[in-house]
């Protein structure tokens, strides 16, 4: 990744989503993102978010930080989330960590890191792997950039 904000914030956000899978097995969706300042904030939901589902989170997560981006608080964010996927030559979908990354400059990446639980709460990683993806919080800034 060429972007310093997401290298940034893949080193805050990835240890927190292995220490919650080798704690519980799993973790609910939680962000960062970084200020004008260029200080990276760990952006956490209030109450209880065990009647929502996942989509459901991921949506609160988002509009919270298209706000955030309107209002020129952040310039970068990230939303981690537990999801399966199909990665290449390989036929069943494997578990992994999702990180949606954006940049107020228009840059959208997915970027993910594969796992296997063992026995014992072992975990193994496979290669962080990323993938362009749409702006989903800086949705107004891209579309300015682009008329």
């Amino acid at each position: 990744m060429n972007n310093p904000d997401f290298d940034k914030l893949l080193s805050a956000v990835i240890p927190i989503a292995q220490a919650m899978l080798k704690d519980l097995g799993a973790f609910v969706p939680f962000g960062a993102f970084i200020t004008r300042d260029g200080e990276v904030q760990l952006a956490g939901g209030e109450g209880d978010p065990s009647h929502l589902n996942t989509e459901e989170m991921v949506e609160m997560y988002l509009e919270a930080f298209r706000e955030g981006a309107g209002d020129g608080s952040f310039t970068s964010t990230a939303l981690c989330v537990d999801v399966r996927i199909h990665i290449p030559d390989k036929l069943e979908k494997t578990d992994a960590i999702q990180i949606m990354l954006e940049h107020s400059g228009g840059e959208a990446l997915n970027a993910f890191m594969p796992y296997e639980k063992h026995q014992q709460s072992e975990i193994s990683y496979g290669s962080l792997f990323a993938t362009p993806a749409e702006p989903r919080v800086f949705t107004k800034l891209a579309s300015e950039m682009e008329q």
